[in-house]
Order: C-alpha cells, then structure tokens, then sequence
C-alpha cells in the first residue's frame, strides 16, 4: 500500500512538472475571468428574486450561524447541501446584507468561472495544450455564465458535472483504482452540488456498456473485465439507490419528490412523451459541436479508440439521459408545460463542454462522408421541431438557445417556421464543416478557425444578451412586484400561513416566489372573501371556528404569522402582536404575527386599502369573545348617500358631511355588509375613513 501511494505521488508529481506552465496560464485566465464575471453578476438586483435564492440564502445564513443546514430550525431534506455550505464564509466576514451578497456573488464567480479548470483538464485527454485551452475558453464562454449573478446551484454544478464527465472518461479508457475512485469522488460530489445529477449514476453505466458495445466484436467481454471494478461498483450503488426508493418510495428524494406528481406513464399519454422526449433534441449546446462530434461515428477506429470511443458514448447516453430527465421535468412542473406544449429545454448547457472537446478533437478524424451524414441528419432533425414544442427561453444558457431566442426575438412572425428556418441555419453551418473535412490542408485550416471563430462569437454575443437582460429584468421585477419571501424573511422569523386573495392559478404563482419542502398543498374554499388560501408552513389545511379560532387539520403547528397580499382585503388577528406594511408604495402587503393560538380578529372586504373607497358594498366578518360593537366612519362626499347594514341600522350622509354608523355585534362569528346607495335607491360609493370594533365595554380597536 505505502509504495502504491508512493507511486501516485510520484506520478502526480511528474505530471504537474510536466504541465506546471499551462496550468498556470489556466489559474490566470481563472483569476481575470473571475474578476469580470464577479463585476457583472454585482449589476443584478438582490436580495432574493427566485425561490432558489430564497431558499439557499436562508441555508448558507443558518449554516453560517451554527444552526445547520435548516430553514428557521427546520430541516428540508435536502440532499444537495453542498452549494449553501461553500457560500457560509460570506456570512462570517460580513454582517450587512449588501456584504453578505458581496461576498456570494464572489463565491459564486468564482465557483462558476472555475469551470474552466476541469473543461481544460477534460480536454487535455484528447488534445495538445493549445487547442485544449481553446476548449477550455468555450466553457467559460457559454451564456449560463449568468448564473454566477443568483443564487442557485447551478454555479456549483456547472464544473462539478464536468469533471465528473471527465473523470468518467479517463477510467474508462484508462482502468486503473486510483481512476475508478477518481470517478466514483467526483460522481458525489456531482450528486451533493445538485440533486438532479442522480442521472450519472445511469450515465456512466450506459457510457461503459455502450463503450464496451463499440469495442472489436472480440474484445467486448475482456473490455468489460478490465473494467470490472467500476461496472461491480455501479451494481452495488444502483442496487442501493433501489433499495432506498421501494423503502422510502418517493421520500427517498426529500425535496423533489414532487417530481414524481406528473403525467402517466400510460398509453393515453404516449403521444406527450414523444413531443417531450423530442423536444430538446439538437438544442444540446450548439449547433457546429453537435455535428462534428456525431460526425466521429463514421469510422469504426474513432468507435473503438479507448477514449474517443468513450466520448462517443458519453455524448449519447448523457445526451438521452438529460433530454428524458428534462422532459420528466416538463411534465411535472408546476407551471404545467404539458398542457401549453412547451417543454423545459434551458439545462442542456451542461452538456456543451462534451460537445465542445468533441468539436476539436473531430478534425483529422471525420471523413466528409460522415460530417455530410451527420449535417444531413441534423438539418433533418431542425426541420421537424416546430413551435409547439418550442418555449421562448427564459435564458440563453447554450448555443442553441440563443439561436432560438434571438431569432423568435427579432422576428416573431418567423414562430409558426422555426424548425425551418434553425434546420437552414444548421445546412449553412454544416455544409462549411463538411467542406473542411477535404484534403487540402489550407482549406481545412481556415476553416477550421472560421468555425471556432463563429462558435466563439455566438456564445459570447449570447452572453452579452443574456447579462443585459438579466441586469434590466431583475431592476424590473423589484420595481413591479414586491417579493413576499423576501418581505416575510426580513420581519419575522415566525411560521407563516399565507394567504393568496386571488384564483387566477394560485399555484403558479406560489411556486414563482417560494420553494421549500414545508410547502404542502394549494387549495381552494368557498369561503369569502378568501377563495384561494395557499398553505406556506405548516403541513396542514385551515379554518376558523365560530369564535375566531384559527383551526388546523393534521397539523404539527398551527402559524401564528400570516402574511396577506390584496388590493381589497385586510385581516386583524385578536393579541396581535407585530403588523408589518413593507412600504407606501406597497400598501397592500401586510405580515400580521399574533399570540399562540392565532386567533381572528376580523376580516374586510370590498373596501380599496389604499384609497378606503366602496362601490356599492363591502363585508365585514368579525369573530368576538364577547357581545360587542362595530362602528363605521364614513368621510363627507360630494352627493349623498344611505349606508344600511345588513343586521340593522342605517345612515344618511348628506353632501360634504362626514357621519358614523355603529352596530351591535354578537359573542361568535358575524357577517356583516353594508351597502351604499342614493335616496332614491340607486348604487352608489362612498369612502371609509375607519372602522372600530370593541368587545363589551372595552376599547376600541380599528381593523382597517
């Protein structure tokens, strides 16, 4: 054992004298990269805009603090911790919200930039320094570079996947333990970064098995029996993960089990997965890359070389693998994609480092017959994805999709011919490839930097695009819309029952502003005036007894907090302790925190929070301990007016007088409305200046 470490450290010794100069140049481009991609993800808008920035702030803070990977003092299930716990330092070296995302937007750089590490290593296997530097730089060139300006884990993932990918490589073509524990590492530490890449378990074992497939006919089984410790080691890891889903079923996935809520796996669904499944393909990562690593199947030395041969089957089996995982994504999301015939394509960035090295490595290894095959297969391919299966990107993370996006942008008219007019784009493209497969070692040449050139400009120009979008709609989405996680994380720490006024797909938007595991289910009421409530924490319905109470059903904690969102709507919770408005400009975001057992107080509608004003009617619901009164401050107007309360009583307001109205209330829960019309009879409006309500003869207390 000691004269094996020997040997490693010997041999890792060795190899960095070796390539101690390249390596130093990568660290350098890391360095300046970092510094530009750290300057252009501070021009993004925070705190918080996305439920993942929600969630892993609010992780990385705890953490930080000594309270683990919770959300106020709540485990999550999370089974990918490893992004929030590298962004702790920046909770320890600054106290300050601006600081902290000083200090997270640096990590994140750094960690996104830091991709260019394992591409150039990746691409080293295959290529000289140069060309793999060349390799390295299309990594850190792709447009998902905006990610390093939010929080989410794809900063993490981003290098984490490829060095798994090429770690994968080099122990397939060259089978040795230290290369096999190499994998296996880096496989985890893939899985910790984002729990989607689970799928590399499966990559891997379709790489071998498709490797082993590509192998002489003669060698097939000895291929597989120098490679026994990884195909053992993936028996006994996929026989575990098994194991773990029939015993926990779907809590085996903690967070995400949700995604396994879907479309069917039935007949009647059969056409759905088809277009799902049909979707992404040839939006991989970009156009060129794509047919010139396809292209290297033409030649059966290419299939049995032991590292093209295992790029080769990597680019297919990750390729499937992803496109089927993302159409189950589709499928299930919340947004509900199936329904509108648009399908999740954004994530195949993380395969454009495969295609990248394939790319470079293809010349001198592709005759023109198989780049034409391949050019002809793909503009086949293009011509078919039409637009209902086509989803404006929301991003430009890869190649494709900024073809895609800039395109449907500048011409929308061109919608209904998309698959056409990409399927040209990929003849033009392809055709230039084929012709630098000839014999004339000028003309390959040139065209060879011609089309690393035009890949170069692309994803840069998509980078660009995607920074000033992502800069403009961030700015807008804090002006626009107030950001209730945000608002709820910095004034209370209590649990929050939440409370949507509107039917307009509740669920849709729940899912755009929060995201953890606590959330449980959306459901709707008959009762008025809140038709759709939407449960934030804990796992439980609610409704309110006759008294006030506020009821759950199967609940482990009732909230005391409730946050409130509407135009027309306010709520008052009896021992109310903390009423929070986030601004003037918002008024009708409210955060009430009340004494354990929440108990109501009232609840108003009809009437316009900002402004008091009532068209026609409006609805008080009280719920009092004892018997008591509501009294009802009316502002003068310029006409006058009846105000008539449904449990009796009424008032004439006459023209620039201002009046009151005071009812009796009963000891339980009280619907009372009141309606406003002319003398004569006609609807009318007035406003309301205030309304009190008081228990026997206690004080009294507005509810407005």
């Amino acid at each position: 054992m000691k004269s094996y470490f020997a040997e490693w450290r010997s041999d890792a010794g060795a190899w960095l004298r070796e390539r101690g100069l390249e390596l130093w140049i990568i660290t350098g481009i890391w360095a300046v990269l970092t510094v530009i991609i750290y300057l252009l993800a501070t021009g993004h808008e925070s705190p918080r805009r996305y439920q993942d920035e929600f969630l892993f702030w609010a992780l990385a803070k705890n953490f930080a603090g000594g309270d683990g990977m919770t959300w106020r003092g709540v485990g999550l299930e999370m089974r990918s911790t490893l992004y929030p716990f590298l962004l702790a330092p920046a909770f320890w070296f600054a106290k300050t919200v601006p600081g902290q995302y000083t200090g997270v937007h640096l990590i994140s750089s750094m960690m996104m930039v830091g991709a260019i590490f394992p591409g150039y290593l990746f691409a080293r296997l295959y290529l000289d320094r140069w060309r793999a530097m060349v390799v390295a730089l299309m990594v850190v060139a792709v447009p998902a570079m905006n990610y390093a300006g939010i929080i989410g884990t794809e900063n993490l993932a981003y290098p984490a996947f490829i060095a798994a990918c090429g770690a994968m490589l080099l122990a397939l073509a060259r089978p040795r333990p230290r290369n096999t524990a190499l994998a296996f590492a880096l496989i985890v530490i893939g899985m910790l970064a984002r729990t989607q890449f689970v799928i590399l378990m499966p990559i891997f074992t379709g790489t071998l098995l498709l490797a082993a497939l590509m192998a002489e006919p003669g060698k097939r089984v000895e291929y597989l029996k120098e490679r026994r410790s990884i195909w053992m080691t993936l028996l006994v890891l996929l026989a575990l993960g098994g194991l773990a889903i029939l015993v926990q079923g779907k809590g085996a996935f903690g967070l995400y089990s949700g995604v396994f809520d879907g479309v069917a796996l039935e007949f009647s669904a059969l056409w759905f997965w088809v277009k799902a499944f049909t979707a992404d393909v040839y939006l991989l990562s970009a156009i060129v890359p794509v047919i010139a690593t396809f292209a290297m199947f033409g030649r059966a030395e290419n299939r049995r070389d032991p590292l093209i041969g295992a790029l080769l089957a990597l680019v297919v089996i990750a390729s499937l693998v992803f496109i089927a995982q993302i159409s189950w994504f589709s499928a299930t999301n919340p947004y509900d994609w199936r329904s509108r015939h648009i399908f999740y394509e954004r994530y195949m960035f993380y395969l454009g480092p495969i295609f990248f090295v394939g790319f470079v490595a293809s010349w001198n290894r592709v005759s023109w017959t198989s780049a034409l095959v391949s050019t002809a297969a793909a503009t086949a391919i293009m011509s078919g994805f039409q637009t209902d299966a086509v989803l404006m990107p929301f991003s430009y993370d890869s190649f494709g999709l900024t073809a895609i996006a800039t395109y449907m942008s500048n011409h929308p008219e061109i919608q209904p011919k998309i698959g056409m007019m990409l399927a040209r784009v990929t003849f033009l493209l392809g055709a230039v490839y084929v012709l630098s497969t000839i014999d004339h070692k000028l003309v390959r040449k040139i065209l060879y930097w011609v089309l690393i050139a035009f890949t170069f400009v692309w994803l840069i120009q998509g980078q660009w695009k995607t920074w000033h979008d992502a800069r403009v709609y961030s700015a807008q989405a804090f002006q626009n819309f107030p950001k209730p996680a945000n608002f709820i994380d910095e004034n209370t720490d209590e649990e929050v029952g939440m409370i949507v006024t509107f039917t307009d797909d509740p669920l849709s938007y729940f899912t755009t502003e929060f995201w953890n595991n606590r959330v449980v289910r959306v459901f709707a009421t008959d009762t008025e005036p809140i038709k759709s409530p939407i449960m934030y924490s804990p796992r439980c319905e609610f409704d309110w007894s006759r008294t006030g109470e506020i009821l759950g059903t199967g609940c482990d904690k009732v909230p005391n907090a409730w946050y409130l969102r509407s135009d027309s709507i306010t709520m008052h919770l009896k021992d109310e302790t903390k009423r929070v408005h986030p601004s003037d400009s918002w008024p009708t975001l409210t955060l009430m925190v009340g004494e354990p057992p929440p108990r109501l107080l009232s609840i108003v509608d009809g009437r316009a929070v900002r402004t008091g004003a009532v068209q026609n009617a409006f609805n008080v619901r009280t719920f009092l301990d004892e018997p008591g009164e509501l009294r009802l401050k009316l502002d003068a107007g310029a006409k006058a007016v009846v105000v008539k309360s449904s449990t009796g009583g009424s008032t004439l307001l006459r023209p620039g007088k201002a009046g009151t109205l005071t009812v009796k209330l009963p000891a339980e829960e009280q619907y009372t409305s009141f309606t406003v019309k002319t003398p004569s009879g006609l609807p009318s409006s007035m406003t309301v200046k205030g309304l009190d309500v008081r228990q026997g003869d206690g004080p009294w207390k507005t509810i407005l």
